[in-house]
């Protein structure tokens, strides 16, 4: 029984240190923009937000952790051209389940 309490610690910090792979996060928002200044900036949960420069016009995404993308935001939201796209800035921006602070 004295070696329950490490175990159930183990447990506890390897789910708190769920790493992802950063930089194929980062390589998928570059394809996505043209360029190589996307950095992940946090996880929330099951979510990934990748900023390609929101703070200065520059987009930011939101990805699901297998990948999948699920927002544009950022500087595509200041000129939305689509109505697809001003839809997504209007309710992904960020995504309902983003329940964290950036």
């Amino acid at each position: 029984m004295n070696g329950l309490p490490a175990v159930l610690a183990l447990v506890a910090i390897s789910a708190c240190t769920d790493s992802i792979d950063e930089r194929a996060f980062e390589e998928r928002a570059n394809a996505l923009t043209g360029e190589d200044n996307c950095n992940v900036e946090a996880t929330c949960g099951d979510l990934v937000y990748v900023d390609g420069g929101a703070a200065v016009d520059g987009p930011a995404y939101y990805f699901d952790r297998s990948g999948g993308l699920i927002s544009r935001c950022g500087g595509a939201c200041f000129l939305p051209m689509m109505p697809e796209q001003v839809d997504e800035c209007a309710t992904l921006c960020p995504p309902p389940d983003w329940t964290c602070s950036h």
